[in-house]
């Protein structure tokens, strides 16, 4: 055995893939020992340009020229290397609006059966054929495909007998125009930047997508309508609804419905204004409340009796100025005794106005932590807690003053062991300081604390 061949390949291609290209190809034409190695890392992504000046004036020559290009990429030796690849216009702010010309992205999709390797795929403005279609979901390795204003010419859906890849799990789709959006057997995950609800008359069934992000930006949106949409996936388990400036209409009754419609959700990640709809769902354990105040948050949970069933909650909370309730520890323990049976807490409070409020509220996160052990509903099942303060004034100060009067992490962290034993993670993320700890499975514990801008920057670098 050589001594290349004593480090496993895997290291070798992490290694290189640090090393710029043109490095590479020097010690790919010099070193007859890592040549074996290096030769696959020059290959991985291959960037085919459909739409360029240069091309629209280019005479047979360099045409030819750059369909050399395709031919060597899609070769039986290069072709199998290539891990991503993009079809994309050369030139930035190419008009949309006019189709790329077959002569350049016909040759393309003609060859693309040779990249058997390919891993993902980002299309540009580009205009499918159905059988384009049809190669991209039999592309053995094929596990991620993102479009960005593509179209499919002729029909959309591809019936089961297609003998669809396994491997084709994620299927994404950037602000896709009408008649974009095809049905694949085994497509696991979708995510939709655009209106979804104008595809949703002609959106075929997807039967096994399991994880599903929509975004819209209409207003209003009504949610029977939103619920149309969504019945298009019957196997969810994961969905994620952004809105945009949109107010969104929705009525109570309508949470019957959704029971019916998710009968696998375990994951729900939207505004509190959906809550009513997505909260009494019996399988629901994560939920994740988009911006809102506390009032608004409240508002929507009332008339409902505490959620046994929701185990992890992250919410981000924003204040304006100081015209609406402030997120304190009384907020805390209407918030618990809602979810009583928490192993994860995650709250961002966010507070923008005028520094004369900010500089009254400053204070907010010593006084609020000094109280947090003794927070009444603090659920005792807590395994993981997390605060962040962010504070957003006008600019009559480059920066606040330092924090005062913060209690001393060690003191508060064990209290709140006291009054949660199976806490393993504390985070407290303040404006300019912060404190994290962590006490792993096998007894070890992490620790780590920083109370000035640097080292505040250095921790949040080093532990994400």
């Amino acid at each position: 055995m050589s001594s290349l061949d004593r480090i496993p390949p895997e290291l070798w291609l992490e290694i290189f893939s640090l090393i710029p290209r043109d490095i590479l190809a020097d010690i790919s034409l010099t070193s007859r020992t890592f040549h074996r190695v290096v030769h696959p890392v020059l290959f991985t992504h291959f960037t085919y340009y459909t739409k360029t000046a240069v091309l629209e004036a280019a005479g047979s020559a360099e045409l030819s020229s750059y369909m050399e290009r395709l031919y060597f990429w899609s070769s039986d030796e290069i072709g199998p290397l290539v891990r991503s690849c993009s079809i994309t216009p050369f030139r930035v702010g190419y008009n949309y609006a006019s189709a790329c010309s077959d002569l350049r992205v016909a040759p393309f999709l003609e060859r693309l059966p040779r990249f058997t390797g390919l891993q993902r795929l980002y299309a540009d403005g580009v205009s499918f054929p159905r059988s384009a279609m049809a190669v991209l979901c039999r592309l053995p390795a094929l596990d991620h495909l993102e479009l960005d204003v593509c179209r499919t010419v002729g029909e959309l859906h591809l019936p089961g007998a297609l003998h669809i890849s396994d491997s084709l799990s994620d299927y994404l789709i950037l602000r896709p125009t009408a008649g974009c959006v095809c049905s694949i057997d085994h497509l696991r995950q979708l995510e939709l930047c655009c209106e979804p609800l104008a595809l949703a008359d002609t959106l075929p069934i997807f039967p096994h997508v399991h994880e599903l992000s929509a975004s819209w930006w209409k207003d209003p949106l009504d949610i029977h309508k939103i619920l149309v949409f969504l019945s298009k996936f019957p196997a969810l388990e994961v969905l994620t609804l952004q809105r945009y400036g949109a107010e969104l209409l929705t009525l109570h009754e309508a949470g019957a419905r959704a029971s019916r419609l998710f009968p696998l959700l375990r994951e729900y990640t939207g505004a509190a204004c959906t809550l009513p709809v997505f909260l009494p769902l019996p399988t629901l354990a994560c939920l994740t409340v988009s911006i809102c105040n506390p009032h608004e948050l409240f508002a929507q949970l009332e008339e409902f009796r505490p959620f046994n069933k929701i185990t992890s909650l992250t919410v981000s909370f924003s204040v304006f100025n100081d015209t609406l309730e402030p997120f304190d520890n009384t907020a805390l323990s209407t918030l618990c005794g809602l979810f009583p049976q928490l192993q994860e807490l995650r709250v961002a409070i966010s507070h923008y106005g005028a520094i004369s409020v900010i500089l009254t509220i400053y204070i907010q996160p010593a006084a609020f932590l000094e109280a947090l052990p003794q927070t009444p509903l603090l659920p005792p099942s807590l395994e993981s807690l997390y605060f962040a303060w962010n504070f957003d004034w006008e600019l009559e100060y480059d920066v606040l003053p330092p924090p005062e009067n913060l209690p001393e992490f060690a003191a508060l962290r064990d209290a709140l062991v006291m009054r949660c034993p199976d806490l393993t993670a504390l985070c407290i993320d303040g404006e300019d300081f912060i404190d994290k700890w962590r006490k792993y499975s096998d007894g070890t514990v992490v620790e780590a604390t920083a109370d000035n801008w640097g080292a505040f920057v250095r921790l949040n670098d080093f532990s994400g």
